[in-house]
């Protein structure tokens, strides 16, 4: 998702978002990306700072801000966990 795509949604309608960043290039078919290739938010291709910037211009007030970084690389594990919980704290704190 890229900041433009949020243009026309209203900010009412924007309940929940889910953190992560996306790979230079997409994968074939993009669910595999998905389901075991996302990168922490503002380590990867995206715009996630961008993202976030454009949530808060529009007034928006997700009810949840989740970190979803499903990845094959980083496993399971405290330290992946913290990992992406430290790159949103990134994105977050750069987008104010």
């Amino acid at each position: 998702m890229t900041p433009a795509d949020l243009a026309d949604v209203p900010a009412d309608r924007i309940v929940s978002v889910q953190l992560c960043d996306v790979l230079a290039e997409p994968t074939d078919p993009p669910r595999t990306e998905s389901l075991g290739h996302r990168l922490p938010p503002g380590q990867g291709h995206g715009d996630a700072v961008g993202v976030v910037r454009t949530l808060q211009a529009k007034g928006g007030q997700p009810a949840v801000i989740a970190v979803e970084v499903i990845s094959h690389d980083l496993g399971v594990s405290t330290s992946a966990a913290q990992a992406a919980a430290d790159a949103a704290r990134e994105v977050l704190t750069a987008a104010r």
